[in-house]
């Protein structure tokens, strides 16, 4: 469980497995905190009522990546509030697991659901949200000029589910809907 599983044959599977190693440790190098750290922080809300980190993560309550260096879990620190996992860490987890790719027992390492969370999307700008772009939002019906020229003045750089999912959950999951069961 040391690294994300790949299928190896051909040259190119060779090259997607050392980007996918590189950009593991590029996350890894992030320093999200460990099993201690998480455990601390969680023991007076979520680990009160007896349950283990290793049960939230099981249970797709929580995400934990595995360190080969730390041979131990460390937990990207996007799913926390202060002292508890934020309420909707749960949900998103759940619709993940929809693509066989990310279910916890396939991914048992957390690095599907990981590289997912920390790949930028253009649908995730600013500019994509304030056009309601996506299952939410109030797409604009009539683009006049003034609303033309306000949203082009927004920045338009692609941001990752990770990074906005503190201020805008509710995008992060209907983003996760959109690209994990996407409507035909």
């Amino acid at each position: 469980m040391s690294e994300p599983s790949f299928t190896v044959g051909s040259p190119s599977d060779e090259l997607s497995r050392a980007v996918a190693l590189a950009w593991r440790d590029d996350l890894l190098a992030l320093g999200w905190p460990g099993v201690e750290e998480i455990t601390l922080r969680l023991e007076k809300t979520e680990l009160s009522l007896g349950a283990t980190l290793a049960d939230l993560r099981r249970s797709n309550r929580i995400l934990g990546v595995w360190s080969a260096a730390l041979d131990d879990y460390v937990f990207p620190d996007f799913q926390f509030i202060a002292d508890r996992v934020h309420p909707r860490v749960a949900p998103l987890l759940h619709i993940l697991a929809g693509s066989p790719d990310m279910t916890a027992d396939v991914d048992r390492g957390g690095w599907q659901r990981a590289f997912w969370l920390y790949q930028p999307n253009l649908e995730l700008s600013e500019q994509s949200l304030a056009a309601g772009h996506g299952r939410l939002g109030a797409k604009f019906d009539l683009m006049d000029s003034f609303h033309l020229r306000r949203l082009a003045a927004i920045n338009d750089q692609a941001r990752t589910p990770a990074e906005i999912f503190q201020l805008h959950p509710e995008r992060v999951l209907a983003f996760a809907l959109d690209t994990i069961f996407p409507m035909e």
